[in-house]
């Protein structure tokens, strides 16, 4: 699991350098275990010959698996350390009051993970008989999963609106164009070059990545783009995921329009180069949860309230301030 990390750490920071002092270790370790890796798994997943490293068309895709197998192990082993607690400590809370039980939140990737991350392990350590777990879904299956029973409550990004739901929103994230440093096209440099931001029009001819059209969010750009003078735009390739974008621009050098949140690691970094849109356009994040509030149990609930605080719809997390 330590090289599966290394992997994961490597393709958020794209540098071997930077993910092995995360992890303790020189450069050449690094280096060693992801070949060792990859010759186990019988083919490559870094591709070297760029700078900063890209990913193989099939790294992308086991980035995707990686992520999510790590994310349940970690849902795992919070739930297991939560029961653990809970027994240590269950002598000296006798006699007082406590919130306890299984939360199962259902979320997007881009959405949950930093929202719920450190919400986690902070609620538990408040709360030992408290175990949250936490899957992480496309947009459809999440709904599905809450309306089904399957999850106390969701995360999503442009909630769909059922009779059987509540949606309380989290935040707006604003979306920009962003791209490697170094532009792939004349186009391209001059719609990142525009004063304060990159008008729909100005986008006119330019190659860029996009998310598929059976997501919200595809739909949402699409349209967006086309209102606001850009007459047909160009998807070179489609995504289901923000992580898949983000590895194709280091890949291809193409640009895409992400919530500029996603990015700003990499923007910090120097590794992106981000704009926002002209008009402005938004992506809403939401919490699905029962329209029956009665089915939420008082642990979901208490997990639920401390969400709604710690991400207000100004999309600020009172924790990364």
């Amino acid at each position: 699991m330590d090289t599966l990390r290394l992997f994961v750490d490597i393709c958020r920071l794209r540098s071997l350098s930077a993910a092995a002092q995360r992890h303790g270790i020189t450069q050449s370790a690094a280096s060693q275990r992801m070949a060792q890796m990859e010759k186990q798994l019988g083919f490559a997943l870094l591709d070297r010959s760029v700078r900063p490293v890209g990913l193989t068309a099939a790294g992308r895709a086991y980035l995707v698996g990686a992520q999510e197998a790590l994310a349940a192990l970690d849902g795992a082993e919070a739930q297991a350390k939560a029961i653990a607690n809970e027994q240590r400590s269950g002598a000296a809370r006798a006699g007082s009051f406590q919130v306890r039980g299984e939360v199962r939140i259902s979320a997007i990737y881009s959405a949950g993970m930093d929202l719920l991350a450190g919400l986690t392990h902070a609620f538990e350590k408040a709360h030992p008989g408290v175990a949250i777990s936490m899957d992480y879904q496309k947009p459809d299956a999440v709904h599905r999963a809450v309306l089904e029973g399957r999850a106390d409550f969701g995360i999503v990004s442009y909630p769909e609106r059922s009779a059987g739901l509540r949606i309380l929103p989290l935040r707006e994230e604003r979306m920009g164009l962003v791209s490697p440093p170094q532009p792939a096209s004349t186009a391209h440099a001059l719609a990142m070059g525009a004063a304060g931001g990159v008008r729909a029009a100005d986008l006119t001819g330019v190659a860029m990545l996009g998310f598929d059209l059976t997501l919200p969010i595809g739909r949402r750009i699409e349209r967006h783009l086309k209102q606001h003078g850009c007459e047909a735009p160009v998807f070179e390739h489609r995504f289901d995921n923000i992580d898949s974008v983000k590895s194709a621009i280091f890949a291809t050098g193409l640009p895409a329009i992400l919530p500029l949140r996603t990015v700003a690691r990499e923007t910090a970094q120097g590794a992106l180069r981000a704009v926002p849109l002209i008009p402005e356009l938004v992506r809403p994040v939401a919490v699905i949860t029962p329209k029956d509030g009665s089915l939420l149990s008082p642990a979901a609930k208490a997990v639920l309230e401390e969400l709604l605080k710690e991400a207000p719809p100004d999309g600020t997390l009172k924790s990364a301030a």
